[in-house]
């Protein structure tokens, strides 16, 4: 079904085997084949559909980082939350970290949200997330927000370092001068 002549039948095909229970390879192998096909409303069921199955196959993670440079929207955003819900090892955070730069905020949402969902992320994650939060779009913003609220203590400890080191720069720029004329 996933080759029918109708796009309706093959993204539906695409996302019932993102609701199999117990998936097999084929069921995988399946997907990551048509996330990498010329349709893309396929393309972005597909990548859904990985991500629901939650499978730790290094070759879905990989498949779904692929998505994230898919020139429709759709995909890409469908491909981070994926990569959120199937984990990954520390260069799947460094590339949803290009994802909160994207041109669509759905794309830095989902981004923001799959990076989120992970119990070790690097320093440099917290530091981008931080500079989400003062993205345009208010759902970026939110999701950026939610992402690191999940981090519980670590990211408190982030902030206040960065609050700190905030400060200090702060401080700098208030010192008054002094005039080439003082003493």
């Amino acid at each position: 079904l996933l080759l029918d002549p109708e796009e309706g039948v093959r993204q539906a095909a695409a996302i019932a085997l993102g609701k199999v229970a117990a998936p097999g390879a084929a069921s995988r192998e399946a997907l990551v084949f048509a996330l990498a096909g010329p349709d893309a409303s396929l393309r972005a069921a597909a990548a859904w559909a990985l991500g629901n199955l939650g499978s730790k196959d290094e070759s879905v993670t990989r498949a779904l980082l692929k998505a994230l440079d898919d020139p429709v929207e759709e995909v890409r955003e469908s491909a981070a939350m994926s990569v959120g819900r199937v984990g990954g090892s520390s260069w799947s955070w460094k590339r949803l970290l290009s994802g909160l730069g994207d041109n669509s905020f759905h794309v830095r949402v989902g981004s923001a949200m799959a990076l989120g969902k992970s119990d070790d992320l690097p320093e440099e994650a917290f530091a981008e997330l931080a500079k989400a939060l003062r993205d345009p779009s208010a759902h970026v913003r939110i999701a950026a927000a939610g992402a690191l609220a999940r981090q519980k203590g670590r990211a408190e400890a982030f902030f206040l370092k960065w609050i700190s080191a905030l400060g200090a720069s702060s401080a700098e720029r208030e010192k008054p001068r002094e005039s080439p004329d003082s003493p």
